[in-house]
């Protein structure tokens, strides 16, 4: 999925198609500076329920200050930072406060947003292949990722106690399938350039809250490596696409083809639908 909360980036694993956790860290009186968190982004959201809040890299990365693509994912991602509040079942998950029914209708929610947002990438890979090559090279890596992701998430689900009878009658719950619906909607009518620059703004709340996710499972539900692969997977940061989403970007602003206030808007409406995904779940008893 999905997935920014003071971070843009995206994560893969075996080969770079994931959507992991890139920070922004703002200094007084400086620019935004690119940091990295990794697992003490978990540690400190399950705490203060504030993704932000894990500790920063200190050092500054001057290409964040003079690459314009580097500058504008970073202040988009910044600008589309969710409410931590909007997101009410990972602290409840990170506590250990979650049912297991829960994370079950969370597996069976993610085996339909999966295989969608797969497809809407591939689309939009094909229709950016000719005229915009960079960014069609992002589209086919996270269609990689999500194929490698839908993998892993068996292990998850059947964690969670569900059979297959149960994932075969399952019925979706609309609050969920908005995200994919709408990243759907991108694939067919957006600009592929301004689709990835609202993408990669999204994809690190996504991956911040895999990262807590997949730590509280094994502390406080006693799951597998493999039951918590799928979190492991999308919360692992992935220095290679975030270089190829900053070329991409790069390559757009240079041909004037990107449109950022269309881009911030599709950005505004995934994070709008991602929480709706998590509230939909959280209200779930």
């Amino acid at each position: 999925m999905e997935g920014a909360l003071c971070a843009f980036g995206s994560d893969a694993r075996v080969p770079p198609s994931q959507l992991g956790a890139v920070g922004v860290a703002l200094t007084e009186g400086g620019p935004p500076t690119i940091t990295r968190w990794g697992a003490d982004l978990a540690r400190d959201y399950s705490v203060s329920r504030t993704p932000c809040q894990a500790r920063p890299d200190t050092a500054t990365t001057e290409d964040a200050m003079t690459h314009p693509a580097r500058d504008l994912l970073a202040t988009t991602t910044a600008e589309l930072a969710p409410d931590p509040q909007s997101n009410p079942l990972v602290p409840r998950i990170a506590r250990g406060e979650a049912a297991r029914r829960t994370l079950a209708a969370l597996a069976l929610e993610q085996s339909w947003v999966i295989p969608a947002d797969r497809r809407a990438f591939l689309h939009l890979a094909e229709r950016s292949a000719a005229t915009d090559p960079e960014a069609a090279a992002y589209f086919t890596t996270l269609a990689e990722g999500e194929a490698l992701a839908g993998e892993r998430l068996d292990a998850f689900t059947r964690a969670c106690g569900v059979d297959e009878a149960e994932a075969a009658s399952y019925e979706p719950l609309p609050g969920c399938q908005a995200y994919p619906a709408y990243v759907a909607w991108l694939a067919l009518n957006a600009s592929p350039s301004d689709v990835v620059l609202a993408l990669t703004a999204n994809f690190s709340a996504w991956g911040g809250y895999c990262a807590t996710i997949a730590e509280a499972l094994r502390t406080h539900y006693g799951f597998t490596d493999e039951a918590c692969g799928f979190f492991d997977f999308f919360a692992e940061p992935s220095p290679e696409l975030d270089e190829m989403a900053t070329v991409a970007v790069q390559a757009a602003l240079s041909a004037g083809r990107l449109d950022e206030t269309r881009a911030h808007e599709y950005g505004r409406l995934l994070q709008a639908y991602e929480a709706s995904f998590w509230s939909t779940l959280g209200q779930l008893t």
